[in-house]
């Protein structure tokens, strides 16, 4: 009896084994894996604008839609909107418009010997200008800047200290493949700069030319400075851990770290690196 048991299990698991498919090698699982996507291309699109102009309404429109949808195939889309200050009356003053925004604005216009000075106004990668109401010339100037090189900035957010102030997070800073251009004695100059900008930010405009008009913002400018340069050598010169100081307004969960090499004064992009603050 314990035999015809024994007989039958056989026979039922050399059926099973029969039945069941061949296991597969290791190297064969891996060549069977679907492959990564390959990394977006960043692109800094900055944004001059203000809650002032009439026509820009139609730029925060463009760049949100394309901050939240990342259109663009191979391309990641890095915005920066840049609120400047003279279209601020009596009746309604731009809340995110700073005089330090209109100065970079005239940094662009000088360095093209150009007297354009506009809102809503796109520099895409600090190399090309173009109107903030026509959205198929802002994609353009987009795809344009994504096939140039840039070197690598990677962002990772640092242990806080116990000394550390409050609102204050720590971010350590890589810069990786400095371009050949930026090197030796013929290098052109070039500066290292640090942006905070929030999303998913609203306002209801009370007064001026927009009165009543409703518009959703991203990638405001909050703060915005130069913390390191590059020098004659090619050698990126700067902290590796910048400890950065939020503002209690700000809302963390939508705030990016932004740093990029830019030519001076105002020119190409060379190196991009953002960082999500609120993950």
């Amino acid at each position: 009896m314990i035999r015809a048991t024994a007989f039958c299990l056989a026979l039922v698991l050399a059926a099973a084994l029969a039945a069941a498919p061949p296991v597969a090698s290791q190297e064969e699982s891996l060549a069977d894996a679907p492959a990564a996507a390959p990394e977006r291309v960043p692109v800094l699109v900055e944004m001059y604008t203000s809650q002032g102009c009439p026509n820009s309404p139609a730029g925060e429109s463009i760049l949100t839609r394309f901050d939240r949808t990342q259109p663009i195939e191979g391309v990641r889309v890095v915005p920066l909107a840049f609120h400047v200050p003279y279209w601020d009356t009596a009746s309604w003053k731009d809340p995110f418009a700073h005089s330090h925004h209109q100065w970079r604005q005239n940094q662009y216009s000088k360095r093209t010997k150009s007297s354009d000075v506009f809102t809503p106004q796109f520099v895409i990668d600090g190399d090309t200008a173009v109107s903030g109401r026509s959205e198929g010339a802002v994609k353009k100037a987009i795809l344009r800047a994504a096939a140039v090189p840039k070197a690598t900035i990677r962002l990772e957010a640092r242990s806080s200290r116990e000394d550390d102030p409050a609102r204050t997070v720590r971010i350590g800073i890589d810069i990786t493949g400095i371009p050949a251009e930026l090197r030796g004695p013929a290098g052109v100059e070039a500066e290292i700069l640090l942006a905070v900008a929030e999303k998913n930010l609203a306002t209801d405009i009370g007064g001026g030319k927009n009165k009543g008009v409703h518009v959703e913002q991203t990638g405001v400018v909050r703060t915005w400075l130069p913390i390191g340069h590059v020098n004659a050598q090619g050698d990126a010169i700067f902290p590796p851990e910048y400890l950065l100081t939020l503002d209690p307004s700000w809302k963390l969960s939508d705030l990016t770290a932004v740093v990029w090499i830019q030519q001076k004064p105002a020119g190409k992009v060379l190196a991009l690196g953002t960082l999500a603050l609120g993950n």
